[in-house]
């Protein structure tokens, strides 16, 4: 019998390793004082993703939450309190911002 090599790769969602989440008020006024909640666009666990191809021609991902932090972990890797994240992801390195 032949063992055959196999690499697993887990992903699962707990509040135990994650960064605090940054939250503000999510009420945008217009200059006629109409109040807008924003709250509905904002996102607990999962981001809005964008992706967009420069100039150059390089691409990029955009990770976007609204009135809070952008979820880390899986594929997004931000400062803890970011809400919009860059990745190039046309570099083999990523280079977050």
């Amino acid at each position: 019998m032949q063992d055959e090599l196999c690499t697993f790769f887990f992903v699962w969602h707990s509040q135990e390793v994650c960064f605090p989440s940054y939250q503000v008020a999510c009420m945008a006024t217009d200059e006629e004082g109409m109040v807008y909640d924003l709250s509905p666009l904002s996102l607990m666990s999962g981001n809005h993703v964008s992706r967009y191809r420069d100039a150059t021609g390089h691409v990029l991902k955009f990770a976007i939450n609204v009135c809070r932090s952008v979820v880390v972990g899986y594929a997004i890797v931000c400062r803890y309190q970011a809400a919009i994240c860059m990745e190039n992801i046309s570099l083999a390195d990523g280079h977050n911002k």
